[in-house]
């Protein structure tokens, strides 16, 4: 950590100087604004605010505390907000924006949308705009939100989403892991296939030039089947990598992803 205290060969500047840095005010703004109020301590804290399914259009919020642009907001006890009009088999991120007034987020301070918040490094948060990210859900086929829970900073689905069920390719092979999008993420995949012969099922990061790559499992000998489990990081884009020689069919899903910072609570 860098010594702020000016030094015994530095000048005494103040603020403002048209050509010199300011030694004199150096050390207190590591901690004050320029106004003398303290910076934020709690930027970028995310405290509980367990999102989980209520129903077919509903989440809750369990109660916590978010930071949004400066601002400190709590949920004192379980808020339901109902997500209605939800599309299929698609990615939905919960925003709260800071309140008109209050210290509390109420489910009207809350927005489903399907568009994808970026990562602000300033902010230490995922936002839209000024509405901070706190969680996300799945909706399957009929536009219902799908299962699910965290785990400490793991993302669980009741049901795996998965990412091939049927031929596989022997070769090297890019496909989409129908994950949110938050960059690269670390899932715990699982797999089932049965064996023409020696059978290896091999995954990497989607799109890569990787050759020492993780081993799923191993099937030796033909009309063999296995299962096995392993993690795989996918791609910012959100594939995987996969080849599987010598095998008829392979049920290849995801039952878990990492949370990403910014989204992992304390």
């Amino acid at each position: 950590m860098a010594d702020l205290r000016i030094q015994y060969d530095e000048e005494m500047v103040g603020a403002g100087h048209p050509t010199k840095d300011d030694t004199l005010n150096r050390l207190v703004l590591a901690e004050h604004n320029q106004d003398g109020t303290h910076k934020n301590a709690l930027q970028g804290a995310l405290i509980g605010l367990r999102l989980e399914r209520k129903d077919a259009d509903e989440v809750n919020l369990y109660p916590g505390a978010v930071e949004i642009d400066g601002g400190i907001y709590t949920v004192p006890a379980t808020l339901a907000k109902q997500c209605s009009g939800l599309s299929a088999d698609t990615w939905y991120y919960l925003l709260a924006s800071a309140p008109a007034s209050g210290g509390e987020l109420a489910a009207g301070d809350l927005t489903a949308s399907a568009s994808a918040p970026s990562y602000d490094a300033a902010r230490l948060g995922w936002y839209s705009g000024s509405a901070r990210c706190l969680g996300f859900f799945l909706t399957d086929g009929g536009g219902s939100i799908l299962g699910f829970y965290t785990l400490g900073n793991w993302w669980v689905p009741l049901q795996p989403v998965y990412i091939i069920n049927g031929a596989p390719s022997a070769g090297w092979t890019s496909v989409a892991a129908n994950v949110p999008s938050f960059g690269r993420l670390l899932l715990s995949v699982s797999a089932d296939h049965d064996s023409t012969g020696t059978a290896i099922l091999e995954m990497r990061p989607g799109n890569s030039t990787i050759t020492s790559n993780p081993l799923i499992h191993v099937t030796r000998g033909a009309g063999a089947s296995a299962d096995g489990a392993a993690l795989v990081t996918a791609s910012v884009a959100g594939y995987v990598d996969y080849r599987l020689p010598n095998s008829n069919t392979l049920s290849l899903s995801w039952n878990a992803l990492h949370l990403p910072r910014g989204l992992q609570a304390l």
